[in-house]
């Protein structure tokens, strides 16, 4: 059966239809020959089957591009048209997307392989968005608290003034191996000291009556200016997991435990001393009462030994 010679627009379905004939011709043909017992003979006919599959997947390969693009419309139609339940599905865009593919697929009780797939990705997918969005969180607040600390303390831009004049200054010295003040990378970091809760106590009361003189000179403005400073500060404290000690009641209360803390240990110390002497005391007594006792005892030997010998010793 030959193709027509004619130049028309290209047919798939037509086509389709001549390879199948064709194919069902060679598959009677080799349904009817003798196949051979022994696997090695078996294997003549497979180049065979191999020439026609090639055959068929040429036809439609090696065709002008220009035909399909005319026919391009009409083959994405019927494909619509064969697979009606077909649903192209996108990425999602947010982590609720997400979220709700990940409980759609889990209410399903049998999943295939690559329904199991596609959950395990997705499950890794939300935890990476977690992720990201905790680190956003935390830029953002690190963003407020600079702007916080600008809008409160001026004095910090003076040290970013200093750090950019030390810069300058090196420029002018014709520092040409760096741009930047490197001078603070090396130093150790300062330890964190503990704070004390008598200062921390004296400034609470500083600080409230610093607070009491503006309201009753009538600047409630700066007063409330600083309390507000305050508030913000205890509050990025508490964000960054240092704990916050403001509570008057509470500070008087550990400097009392501290000072009985110290009474009980300087009263132990004192016991320990007495102690210590006592029995240092009384280890020199007996060392003493050893020794005389150890002469005593010399000192008749040597008495009894001259009396044997005929000495006269009184008292012997």
């Amino acid at each position: 059966m030959q193709l027509p010679t004619h130049h028309s627009p290209f047919n798939l379905k037509e086509v389709q239809n001549i390879l199948t004939t064709e194919n069902k011709f060679i598959t009677d043909l080799l349904g009817i020959l003798p196949f051979p017992n022994t696997k090695q003979q078996s294997g003549m006919y497979l180049p065979l089957l191999f020439t026609v599959q090639c055959i068929t997947e040429s036809l439609i390969d090696d065709e002008d591009e220009s035909l399909f693009v005319e026919n391009e419309g009409n083959e994405t139609n019927n494909d619509d048209e064969q697979y009606p339940n077909r649903k192209m599905k996108s990425r999602a865009k947010s982590l609720v997307e997400l979220q709700s593919r990940l409980q759609q697929m889990s209410q399903k009780k049998n999943l295939s392989y690559k329904e199991r797939l596609l959950k395990k990705t997705i499950k890794s997918k939300i935890k990476k968005k977690g992720k990201q969005d905790q680190r956003n969180v935390k830029v953002k607040m690190e963003r407020v608290k600079k702007e916080v600390k600008q809008e409160t303390d001026p004095n910090d831009q003076s040290s970013s003034v200093k750090t950019t004049t030390a810069t300058a200054n090196s420029d002018n010295e014709k520092m040409v191996f760096s741009k930047f003040d490197l001078s603070g990378i090396g130093k150790q970091k300062s330890k964190k000291t503990k704070q004390d809760p008598q200062t921390i106590l004296e400034n609470l009361k500083k600080r409230k009556e610093e607070v009491k003189m503006l309201q009753e000179t009538g600047d409630i403005s700066k007063a409330v200016q600083i309390n507000e400073k305050v508030s913000w500060k205890n509050a990025f404290a508490k964000v960054d997991g240092v704990k916050v000690k403001d509570d008057e009641h509470l500070l008087s209360k550990s400097i009392k435990k501290r000072d009985q803390q110290k009474k009980q240990s300087k009263k132990k110390w004192e016991d320990r001393k007495a102690n210590v002497k006592k029995l240092q005391d009384d280890r020199q007594k007996k060392r003493q009462a050893n020794i005389d006792k150890r002469k005593q005892d010399k000192k008749t030997k040597q008495f009894k030994r001259g009396v044997k010998k005929g000495k006269i010793i009184p008292g012997f």
